[in-house]
């Protein structure tokens, strides 16, 4: 099956060029990205799903038709705050999600084939867009993220927008690290991050 997949790449004038690539290759994700909002999305219900990871308890939320957020406790407070009207029910995207990450726990799968959408400022969709761009097993630098999306000066702004990731592991902010390579920041704790990254780095 081809799928849609939206790739950027720096090109050396500071700017950014986004290609549009139809490719017969598993994307990282499936991104709904800068879309319209659906009629009746505000009205949609939104479903909640958790279980317990290997790398702690995992909260996964969507609606009718995209995964809205995957957090782990930690964070569960915060996506809390920003969802209204939570039905304590999973549906088909939680349940597809739960078995998609089980499968990454257990290393059988390295890319993830869900309806995804985020929401927020244009910096940053393209802070998280970029995210999806770091292929599986390896890391990159907050300096290295900010030079693809065209603003070398904003490392600390995306690290702070990494920080805000809604949709953690299908959306990879623990494969950014510190340029020394050493692990800075991940809202689910140090811990968690490298355990993602050790896992990767196995397969």
């Amino acid at each position: 099956m081809i799928r849609y997949y939206s790739t950027m790449e720096h090109s050396g004038y500071g700017r950014i060029i986004e290609h549009t690539i139809y490719r017969r290759l598993q994307p990282t994700a499936t991104l709904l990205r800068n879309r319209k909002p659906y009629k009746n999305e505000k009205t949609m219900t939104t479903f909640y799903q958790q279980f317990q990871s290997p790398a702690g308890l995992i909260h996964i939320v969507a609606n009718d038709t995209h995964l809205k957020a995957i957090t782990f406790s930690s964070s569960w407070e915060q996506v809390q705050k920003s969802v209204s009207d939570i039905k304590n029910e999973s549906n088909a995207i939680t349940d597809n999600t739960r078995i998609q990450l089980l499968e990454y726990f257990a290393g059988t799968r390295r890319d993830f084939d869900l309806p995804i959408a985020l929401h927020g400022t244009e910096f940053q969709k393209r802070a998280w867009h970029a995210l999806l761009t770091i292929p599986y097993g390896e890391t990159r630098s907050y300096s290295e993220q900010a030079i693809l999306i065209g603003n070398p000066n904003a490392v600390r702004a995306v690290g702070r927008t990494n920080g805000l990731n809604p949709i953690g592991i299908v959306v990879p902010c623990h494969r950014v690290i510190g340029k020394s390579g050493k692990l800075t920041g991940y809202a689910a704790g140090l811990e968690v991050k490298r355990f993602l990254l050790n896992l990767e780095r196995a397969r």
